[in-house]
């Protein structure tokens, strides 16, 4: 079993919380539970109920417009502060891979305020139960414990870097902002860098997302990973190793 964890830190409103979050010591090795559970039938993976559809996404179908809207003068929230783009419409255009990449971003972030918003129903022992060695699960002091660390730690965390990821990419969708966007981006790892803190909290972060994944028949870690990755590559997860499924995990929490 994995390590002990503590008391959680609550965040009512993930999108304002201006600290960075203090994730306690994640686990470092953890046995895929998922093997035996499939066997017996006890697993289950929540679809992440996107609204969006990859059609629409492919035939840039509302992109522009959504776009457009965020660019040119809707207030984004970030850290509790809102913060205005200005752009022209014509300069989306030639920003269009930035622009889709703010889009989608976009609703991941809505996706994931909506998972926040019902995560004391993706809990319990109806939505989240510990996988035990003879293939069945149960609720246990771990799974109450690694769940609330996911529910209030990770999930607000990644919500944050969404916030900010939404904000680099309006910046860069303006071709007028996006040399500083890059410079930013560029100053800001090599700070970190130079900190020692570059990844640092986006792998804890995913270390725990992913050991939970594993580890515990979980509603919300599965609506987690399936809004980041879809629901075809979550289930394509679930049978990877503790060592290769954090890393993957961690690509998508990444703030630029």
């Amino acid at each position: 079993m994995s390590s002990s964890v503590g008391g959680p830190t609550f965040h009512e409103d993930p999108e304002e919380e201006s600290e960075s979050v203090k994730f306690f010591d994640p686990p470092k090795v953890v046995k895929n539970r998922r093997v035996a559970a499939k066997k017996a039938g006890n697993v289950m993976l929540a679809a992440s109920e996107k609204t969006v559809g990859l059609a629409q996404l492919a035939t840039h179908t509302g992109t522009i417009g959504t776009t457009a809207a965020l660019v040119t003068g809707a207030a984004v929230s970030a850290t509790g502060v809102g913060l205005l783009a200005a752009a022209g419409a014509g300069m989306i255009v030639s920003s269009t891979l930035a622009a889709r990449s703010a889009y989608k971003t976009h609703h991941h972030l809505k996706g994931l305020q909506d998972i926040y918003n019902d995560r004391k129903n993706l809990g319990g022992e109806q939505g989240c139960k510990e996988l035990l060695s003879d293939g069945t699960d149960a609720e246990t002091k771990y799974s109450q414990g690694s769940h609330e660390i996911i529910a209030n730690e990770v999930l607000p965390y990644i919500i944050r870097q969404k916030v900010k990821k939404r904000l680099f990419k309006i910046v860069s969708a303006n071709p007028i902002g996006s040399p500083f966007a890059t410079l930013y981006a560029v100053s800001n790892k090599w700070g970190k860098a130079q900190r020692g803190e570059l990844g640092k909290s986006r792998n804890a972060a995913a270390q725990w997302l992913g050991a939970h994944f594993l580890e515990c028949n979980c509603k919300l870690a599965s609506r987690i990973i399936a809004e980041l990755h879809g629901d075809e590559k979550m289930n394509a997860l679930a049978s990877s190793e503790f060592r290769d499924l954090w890393p993957e995990l961690a690509t998508k929490m990444k703030s630029t």
